[in-house]
């Protein structure tokens, strides 16, 4: 008993930490809701009593303590009169009590999923707000179990506890009804219903936790193979290996699939085993009571409100065990939530410490590039390694020039662009932008920079969405839209299709060719019209054909725009007025003399 007291405990802490100041007040408003709830459950048991008074002994219900007020109120004078009123009365309140509880199911629903709504949002929105190193780091199935499983099992256990709330507090209640009524039979049904739970739960308690960090596990991995089986469809139908996703993908939902019957039979069958002992022993004191003291009818008349009372709380009983069994099975889920939700607040507290939010209403506009880009002394290594992925750069970009990035895999060449980028920190040195550090610009740098990467992510939306990228469609500037499109060479193709910037690319773009996907992507860089545009070896997954006809549209900003071209190909950088080779951490000016003889 102490261990789960420690577990209420603990439990309660940590919806302390989760649930903000205004989701504590609005909880303690539904459970105000919830009393209420438990106490209309029992006026509507109690209410049965003088109907079964008036049947069983009509001419004495006049007499009744508890109709006095009623006969004097409404004045009635006969038996048939004061039956037709009680049974309306009774009706009536069946009426509201019922219509009450559908109110209160709406307000339980409309809180539980407010919280899942606003909990999802804030870790999404703290995800978002992550480097790029925490995505590189970081699962894709696990990112989502955190913002959709994980959360979700908060709104479950919430709802849970406002169902146990309502179950115990109407047990509790109605258990007082019927201990007034005949207590020795009351005596009896409390003891075997808290006895059927008690060992309910601790012949599931086990198994439970057991199964609910196995559904976690197998949620994530069922995530991950469809995930991975839909983005490599192409590369598997190519190497015949749809049978090993298959079975994977089987391996992962039986082990789901295996977990949730655990956990729902542990929800399921508390039910009709309280309702099998607890109707047992009820018959069983019944006939005992009967044998005893014979049958008269006042007994009948306590026997059959002890009854109506006893059917009406076997089920709360049943919900009760069967709403721990759930909360127990989603435990594993809810504390990684927690520890999730934690963090994220105890980061944001840390931000707010340290970044003045004036600062940041500052930092709107477009950092103009004039002059120079600077690389003084920038070195970086990705966490947990020990080697510098760049070891004391330093190099200058002059504006409106263009520089080629060549090197063999794996020597720094993205790493820069990421550093660049703004995407990753430098651990040593900095980037200044005419004289400024480009982190200390933070979002007014990024909006001068346009980013073409080797693998372009287009979304399943429409030309104009995508070029558009994370921007309101009612936002959307089109004028601008056909600039980028114009200056990328693809407005020509786009005016020629039937619906223009509303035809929809597809899924990953696969209504385009590759070439065209690469346009859609230098258009998408271009929006902003910026003044620096950075290709991360835009064109290697391209043919030599289509590769030259891309290149013209880029080469058309030479002179206007400061161009960094990370190279697959020599032919790509040809016309670049710098060549720089990227190897071991360091950069070299290379002579293109050298290169191209």
């Amino acid at each position: 008993m102490k261990h789960e007291i420690e577990k209420i405990k603990d439990l309660s802490h940590k919806f302390s930490v989760i649930l903000s100041k205004q989701q504590k007040m609005y909880g303690g408003m539904i459970f105000a809701c919830t009393i209420l709830a438990a106490f209309m459950e029992t006026l509507g048991v109690s209410a049965i009593l003088p109907v079964i008074d008036g049947l069983m002994s009509p001419d004495e219900l006049q007499n009744k303590w508890y109709l006095q007020s009623f006969i004097s109120l409404f004045q009635v004078q006969d038996t048939q009169t004061l039956i037709l009123l009680v049974c309306s009365e009774v009706i009536a309140l069946y009426i509201l009590k019922n219509l009450y509880f559908i109110l209160y199911t709406w307000l339980v629903r409309k809180y539980t999923y407010k919280i899942k709504r606003e909990l999802g949002s804030l870790v999404m929105r703290s995800y978002m707000k992550q480097g790029y190193i925490f995505f590189v780091n970081n699962n894709t199935s696990k990112l989502i179990q955190g913002i959709t499983g994980d959360v979700t099992s908060i709104n479950v256990i919430l709802d849970g506890i406002f169902n146990l709330a309502t179950k115990l507090l109407t047990v509790a209640a109605i258990s007082v009804f019927m201990f007034i009524q005949t207590p020795s039979i009351a005596v009896i049904l409390v003891i075997l219903a808290i006895t059927s739970v008690f060992a309910i739960q601790l012949f599931y308690k086990k198994s439970l936790r057991k199964y609910g960090v196995l559904l976690r596990v197998a949620e994530r991995e069922n995530s991950q193979v469809s995930l991975e089986a839909i983005h490599g469809s192409k590369e598997i139908l190519v190497a015949k290996r749809q049978d090993y996703y298959v079975k994977k993908y089987i391996d992962s939902i039986n082990s789901h699939i295996k977990s949730c019957m655990k956990i729902e039979m542990a929800s399921l069958t508390p039910g009709y085993i309280i309702e099998m002992i607890c109707v047992s022993g009820l018959l069983a004191a019944i006939a005992l009571q009967t044998r005893t003291g014979g049958v008269q009818g006042e007994m009948i008349t306590s026997l059959s409100i002890v009854a109506v009372s006893a059917f009406r709380i076997f089920p709360c009983i049943a919900a009760v065990s069967s709403t721990i069994n759930t909360i127990r099975g989603r435990m594993p889920s809810f504390n990684a939530a927690y520890e999730n939700v934690k963090q994220i607040k105890e980061s944001k507290q840390e931000t707010s410490q340290t970044v003045p939010e004036e600062k940041v209403k500052q930092e709107t506009g477009k950092a103009v590039f004039k002059e120079e880009i600077k690389f003084n002394n920038v070195s970086y290594r990705y966490p947990n390694t020990d080697k510098f992925i760049l070891n004391n750069m330093d190099f200058t970009i002059k504006a409106r020039t263009s520089i080629g990035l060549i090197g063999p895999s794996g020597a720094g060449k993205s790493t820069l662009v990421d550093v660049l980028l703004g995407l990753l920190v430098p651990e040593q040195g900095n980037i200044t932008m005419d004289g400024e550090d480009i982190q200390e610009l933070g979002i007014r740098w990024n909006r001068n920079v346009g980013y073409v990467p080797q693998s372009v992510y287009l979304t399943d939306s429409s030309i104009r969405n995508n070029i558009a990228f994370g921007i309101p469609e009612e936002q959307i500037d089109d004028t601008m839209v056909w600039n980028a499109l114009e200056m990328a060479q693809l407005s020509d193709f786009v005016k020629k299709l039937p619906k223009g910037l509303d035809t929809q690319v597809g899924e990953r773009g696969i209504k385009f060719s590759g070439g065209q996907r690469q346009r859609v992507a230098i258009a998408r860089a271009l929006y902003m019209n910026p003044d620096i545009l950075i290709l991360d070896e835009a064109t290697a997954a391209l043919d030599n054909e289509t590769e030259h006809t891309l290149m013209e549209a880029i080469e058309s900003f030479l002179g206007q725009k400061t161009l960094i071209i990370v190279a697959h190909r020599l032919t790509t950088i040809k016309k670049c007025d710098y060549i720089y080779e990227v190897s071991d951490g360091k950069i070299v000016e290379k002579d293109k003399a050298e290169i191209f003889g």
